[in-house]
């Protein structure tokens, strides 16, 4: 039998697609993952390589990156220890 789709966390908290897009940038970088809101903020340089600033996440930066993530990696990354949830900010508000 398969082994069931991980439950991703339903933080309260929630956020529009306009709130999230204001942060946009190195040292402000929240990016959107089916429904939930990431603030990859210090760690984002990391992501996908690249100097400052130029990393593969930048070309996501306040803006849905599932596509991108589910081309990469499976939805557990998305929990802990992969995803540590001090980062999980809240959800995308109608997601």
């Amino acid at each position: 039998m398969a082994a069931a789709a991980p439950t991703l966390p339903t933080p309260q908290r929630e956020f529009t697609a306009a709130e999230v897009a204001r942060h946009d940038r190195e040292g402000d970088c929240w990016i959107m993952l089916h429904g939930l809101v990431i603030d990859i903020t210090g760690w984002e340089n990391s992501i996908g390589g690249g100097s400052p600033g130029t990393g593969a996440i930048h070309l996501h930066a306040g803006r849905d990156a599932t596509d991108e993530f589910d081309a990469l990696h499976q939805r557990e990354y998305l929990l802990p220890p992969f995803l540590p949830a001090r980062f999980v900010l809240g959800r995308v508000k109608g997601a």
